[in-house]
């Protein structure tokens, strides 16, 4: 398996980590958010988080999240 090529690293949210990766050069940019550990045994990348390479998924994601939140503020 090849090594992915990091184009951007956001802050990390907790114990994931999101950036934007492509396979290589010319493979298009996605989207992944993925657990990383780090631990006297390992420390790394786990196989738990999402990868999603199409803009329409990124921006259906972001309409969740939306209203995700609005329910949260709604509860608080």
């Amino acid at each position: 398996m090849s090594k992915e090529i990091v184009c951007h690293e956001f802050p990390a949210v907790g114990k994931y980590r999101v950036r934007l990766v492509k396979e290589d050069l010319k493979a298009p940019v996605t989207l992944d958010v993925r657990e990383y550990i780090s631990g006297r045994e390992f420390q790394g990348f786990t196989r738990r988080g999402i990868k999603l390479a199409a803009t329409k998924e990124v921006m259906e994601l972001r309409d969740h999240l939306n209203t995700v939140l609005s329910m949260l503020e709604v509860k608080s």
